[in-house]
This record gives C-alpha cells, sequence and structure tokens, in this order.
C-alpha cells in the first residue's frame, strides 16, 4: 500500500475511533422522540478563551498578563493528548474532545492579540496572511505524518501525538520572544 493510498485512514485513526464510538453510542440509546444532546468541546474552548481573558482583565491585569496566562493555561491543557496512544479508547476520547477545546480556547485568545497589536484597518490583513501561511503549514503537516507513519509505523503515533502535544508550549514560547508586550504597533503614516 502506497503513501496516499494509505494515508487517509493513518492520519485519522484515532480520530476516527473516537468518533464512531461516540456515534456508536448515541444510537445505541438514542429513541425517535427524544433529541440527543451534542457536546462539541471546541465551543466550549471557543467561549473559555474569552471568558478566561475577561475574567482576568475584570481582576485589573494588564493586558499581556491577561493573554500571556490564558495562552499559557490553554497550552498546558493540551499536555495530557501525548498519552493517547497508550491509553484505552474512552481516556483517548475525552483527552483528544480536551485538546480541541485547548485549541479553541487558544486560536480564539490568539486572534484578539492581533487587535490588541495592529490598527484597525491592518487586522483583517494580518489574520488573512496568518491563515494563509497556517494553511501551507497544514498542508505540509499531513505530509510529513504519512511518511513518519509509513517508516516508523504505529509508534508514529506515539510521535505525532507527543509533538502535538508541546507545539502549543513551543508556539507560546516564540510568541513571548517575538512580542514581549502586547501594545499597538506604531506604524509612520497614521490616517
Amino acid at each position: 500500500m502506497t503513501f496516499l493510498q494509505s494515508f487517509p485512514l493513518n492520519y485519522a485513526r484515532p480520530i476516527l475511533i473516537g468518533i464512531a464510538a461516540a456515534f456508536c453510542s448515541q444510537i445505541a440509546t438514542a429513541t425517535p422522540t427524544a433529541p440527543q444532546p451534542h457536546f462539541d468541546p471546541r465551543s466550549y474552548g471557543a467561549k473559555a478563551g474569552g471568558w478566561a481573558t475577561k475574567h482576568l482583565a475584570q481582576l485589573g491585569w494588564s493586558t499581556t498578563k491577561c493573554r500571556r496566562i490564558s495562552l499559557l493555561i490553554f497550552a498546558c491543557a493540551v499536555l495530557p493528548v501525548a498519552a493517547v496512544s497508550i491509553l484505552p479508547l474512552w481516556p483517548t476520547v475525552f483527552l483528544i474532545g480536551l485538546a480541541g477545546g485547548a485549541h479553541a480556547a487558544w486560536a480564539a485568545t490568539l486572534f484578539t492579540t492581533v487587535s490588541d497589536l495592529f490598527p484597525k484597518r491592518a487586522v483583517a490583513s494580518v489574520i488573512g496572511l496568518g491563515g494563509f501561511l497556517g494553511s501551507l503549514a497544514g498542508m505540509v503537516f499531513p505530509v510529513v505524518c504519512g511518511r513518519l507513519l509509513d517508516s516508523m509505523g504505529s509508534f508514529g503515533y506515539a510521535i505525532l501525538f507527543g509533538w502535538c502535544s508541546v507545539a502549543y508550549l513551543v508556539s507560546f514560547a516564540i510568541n513571548a520572544l517575538l512580542c514581549p508586550r502586547f501594545e499597538q504597533v506604531k506604524f509612520g503614516v497614521q490616517s
């Protein structure tokens, strides 16, 4: 089996197992008249991202401190995902859900830093450029994952989840080095 033939299954296997188990559980307990509750950790994570920084700001913390502490908490919430390759199914589903929620909280908080740093007229351009670069990385990462899984077998999952668990902390450190304070950038021409 070539890399391209095995890629979709190898890359998404842990997530698909969790989704399939959750779906089968919902079908088994569903009745025609009772709607099933929907729980999406990403929606709660995004709300938590906004709530955390707002709550810290209401305590009188500076914008930089609010954003940094929130980003650090969300980065640490992803750390347990390193263990999913050795855990049973339901703890794996829970930890991947936690990581998804933490990612949404991280993204919500990170997007607001752009409006802290840049004037209104530049916010959309900066977010668009960030989205473009993220999309490029999103095209390369699956190829790297597939090659890693082809060469390492199932141990490749441990490497991938290990990397994903620390990627947010690495990003946090790079963000802190490149932008020590969340203050508006001063451009030469003001409109």
